[in-house]
């Protein structure tokens, strides 16, 4: 069979920060063909810090690395796991424009910042080219308490983190789900990757507008917060999925 895979990422130092929301007020936001998922009750909101070592397109010679922050929830189709991006910010504006129009995605442009000391990882980012203005101020590192370790089957870190498959709206487009959605084409495509490694993180968020920027509001102030180091992953192309609606769970 021929390699499907159109786009790889070499993600690192990778901070996961999740949130507890209710499902009425995220159900809005959420195209009506995918069913939110819940855990312990409730859907989730994640944060995710990357940066991105190397990106690059299947046989073509775009190759390159920045910074990267998304906002993105849970969902399913057919019973098949994925991610729902609501929001993605990067400083890159070929890999903004490759990932709105090739996949999809959410992307805005935003003036970031990564440094490093004893140990600690400290991100700035705050969005230039969007009516929503939004950033994003995070301090973090690896629980020294806390070796690496992958996600056990069915546990939090298992539905938050270890998902092989994203879903966009809007087609390729890249039309932003930053509002509530009436968006009917829903796209897919599939993730290749290892199970990530990760550690337990201690994270001082000193700034997040993320959340006010489209008007949601997780049930908890303190996030749930994982580190890895690094991973590699690829990423198929986008396809069509049916648009029969679906109920949440």
């Amino acid at each position: 069979m021929a390699d499907q895979r159109t786009a790889y990422v070499v993600c690192r130092d990778v901070l996961f920060a999740h949130w507890p929301i209710d499902v009425e007020q995220l159900r809005p936001y959420i195209p009506k063909q995918l069913t939110i998922e819940t855990f312990d009750g409730s859907a989730w909101l994640g944060i995710l810090v990357v940066d991105v070592a190397e990106a690059g397109l299947h046989r073509l010679p775009f190759r390159s690395s920045f910074p990267s922050l998304n906002l993105r929830t849970y969902v399913n189709v057919d019973s098949e796991p994925g991610v729902y991006f609501l929001d993605l910010d990067t400083t890159e504006q070929l890999g903004a424009l490759i990932g709105r129009n090739a996949f999809g995605l959410p992307y805005h442009q935003a003036r970031m910042n990564f440094s490093r000391h004893n140990g600690k990882i400290t991100f700035e980012s705050r969005r230039t080219d969007s009516d929503l203005p939004a950033r994003f101020e995070v301090t973090y590192q690896p629980s020294p308490e806390s070796n690496p370790f992958e996600a056990e089957p069915k546990s939090i870190e298992d539905f938050l983190i270890e998902r092989s498959r994203f879903y966009v709206s809007g087609g390729r487009s890249g039309v932003a789900a930053v509002r509530p959605t009436t968006q009917d084409a829903i796209l897919e495509a599939t993730i290749d990757k290892d199970p990530w490694s990760l550690q337990q993180a201690v994270a001082t968020i000193h700034t997040n507008t993320l959340f006010d920027a489209i008007d949601l509001s997780p049930t908890k102030d303190e996030p749930l917060c994982h580190y890895s180091r690094q991973q590699y992953m690829f990423s198929e192309s986008l396809r069509d999925i049916d648009e029969a609606p679906v109920p949440d769970r």
